[in-house]
């Protein structure tokens, strides 16, 4: 912050529990005297409500004991969206096996209707450009898609979670800030499938592990609620 005399630092997710301490804190900010002259918490513009649908299925395998089960299932919700919202679709994968073995699973299903962009046949960049030329394209990724991709206006009405990218509970909250933060956009109504049956079966198995699930979880709230301004 020594090189420029002004810096303004907007994201959905800066305040933690309606304060800015944790992000001061991590940035050198808090340190006296405080640099910082305008804290701003402002309401989010998107009508969460009446412009989104936020669904778990509860009818999906764990990939663990039935991985063939788990892939149907992701396979045919993703053909069933797609017809539901005439295509506009993210299908977001933990591997590039699971994204192959989706990709082989859906192509003679949706029969050419959409066009369907798989991550490794081209560059990212080329991808997201044909997806948001398309309008109703659907695109399998891994790896660099999780973040930083912005699509706005109606070419992205759907996004499918497969499985959460992360093994261990605990690691979820750096997760969910890092996936939350990105900027990825949409103006018109997203429907969102996530796959979040298996973080709730292990965060069963033990108060402890509840406990974790739940600080992870929480993480969801900024992202819904508002966004923040610092100056």
């Amino acid at each position: 912050f020594d090189r420029v005399e002004t810096a303004v630092l907007t994201s959905a997710t800066l305040a933690a529990g309606g304060e800015f301490t944790f992000l001061e804190e991590r940035l050198g900010l808090a340190l006296p005297p405080s640099r910082v002259v305008i804290r701003e918490i402002l309401p989010s513009p998107f009508d969460f409500p009446s412009q989104s649908i936020f669904g778990i299925p509860t009818d999906v395998p764990e990939p663990r004991d039935d991985e063939a089960g788990h892939d149907a299932s992701v396979a045919r919700i993703l053909v069933e969206l797609a017809h539901a919202s005439d295509g506009g679709i993210f299908a977001l994968f933990t591997s590039h096996s699971a994204l192959r073995r989706a990709a082989d699973s859906v192509r003679g299903q949706l029969g050419g209707r959409w066009p369907l962009l798989i991550q490794g046949d081209g560059q990212r960049d080329q991808l997201l450009r044909r997806f948001r030329e398309a309008g109703s394209a659907i695109l399998l990724g891994t790896d660099s898609f999780w973040e930083g991709v912005d699509v706005p206006g109606r070419a992205l009405r759907v996004l499918i979670i497969a499985k959460l990218p992360f093994k261990v509970i605990e690691a979820g909250r750096n997760f969910m800030r890092r996936f939350f933060s990105a900027t990825l956009r949409c103006s018109d109504s997203i429907a969102i499938a996530v796959f979040l049956r298996a973080a709730f079966r292990c965060a069963s198995t033990s108060p402890k592990a509840s406990s974790r699930a739940f600080r992870a979880m929480t993480t969801f709230a900024p992202f819904t609620s508002s966004c923040a301004c610092v100056s």
